[in-house]
């Protein structure tokens, strides 16, 4: 079974091995796509092979959790969203912003509230808005830090063009439980990133997280996008991007056969 599989650019960047001649031999690997490029980064991915499948809005300590930035925060989001389109770019990931004292229900109503008001300019331009989970352990004091805060927002808004971005490593870190998560709410999940926890390497290293089990959890439950490789690189990035991408390969045939065991 092929899964789609991209990689996040800002540990190509950080490992110094963000150019053009990684990008062709990642699409040699068999990878598809680029996350999170740098505009500087688009032509050369492109030339590659690789589709640019995102664009990160602007993240800072004011989000889409409080009202009372909404006025730049959604400008910020919105000329994102015209940038990504023109570079026919569909996604834009967005972020709450820090909790600063906000509770969960006041933060949770900001973000329907703002993301409301962006979701049809977002449907029109064939972008799909993903908000994303990142862990407290990672991102202090960040807002949407629970899947079930960024799950139930995308819900309340109830629009095809709002979605989550389910990063695994973020949700282990905060001791949930992403098998049981994509279970029950996969449907909401417009995109996935994947690192081992707790100390974000490779995912296919024996670590805190059955990577096994996620995918044919998330298989499971009709989740076909793409799986987003964003570890910490080490001595030997394309031997670990690899290996990473054969072992989800290998869980998702392992999946496979064990539905077919049971239809």
């Amino acid at each position: 079974m092929n899964l789609r599989h991209s990689v996040v650019a800002w540990p190509l960047r950080r490992a110094g091995c963000a150019t053009p001649a990684v990008f062709a031999r990642l699409a040699d690997m068999g990878f598809t796509a680029l996350e999170m490029a740098r505009p500087d980064e688009w032509a050369a991915a492109q030339s590659a092979g690789l589709r640019l499948l995102n664009v990160a809005a602007p993240r800072e300590a004011a989000g889409l959790g409080s009202v009372a930035e909404h006025p730049h925060v959604l400008a910020a989001i919105r000329e994102t969203i015209h940038r990504a389109a023109d570079a026919a770019i569909g996604n834009v990931v967005v972020f709450s912003g820090d909790r600063c004292g906000v509770s969960d229900s006041a933060g949770a109503e900001a973000c329907v509230r703002g993301l409301d008001a962006l979701a049809a300019e977002s449907a029109d331009a064939r972008v799909v808005l993903l908000l994303e989970i990142l862990g407290t352990p990672d991102h202090p004091d960040y807002l949407a830090a629970r899947s079930r805060f960024v799950f139930d927002v995308v819900a309340w808004v109830g629009a095809d063009s709002v979605r989550a971005l389910y990063d695994v490593y973020h949700a282990k870190r905060m001791g949930e439980d992403p098998v049981a998560d994509l279970r029950a709410r996969a449907p909401l999940v417009g995109h996935m990133h994947v690192a081992g926890a707790p100390g974000r390497r490779a995912p296919h290293v024996p670590q805190d997280i059955d990577y096994g089990a996620v995918v044919g959890a998330a298989l499971g439950a009709g989740y076909d996008g793409w799986w987003g490789q964003e570890f910490i690189l080490g001595g030997d990035p394309f031997r670990e991007l690899g290996d990473a991408r054969r072992s989800f390969e290998r869980y998702a045939d392992a999946s496979a056969a064990a539905r077919g065991r049971t239809a």
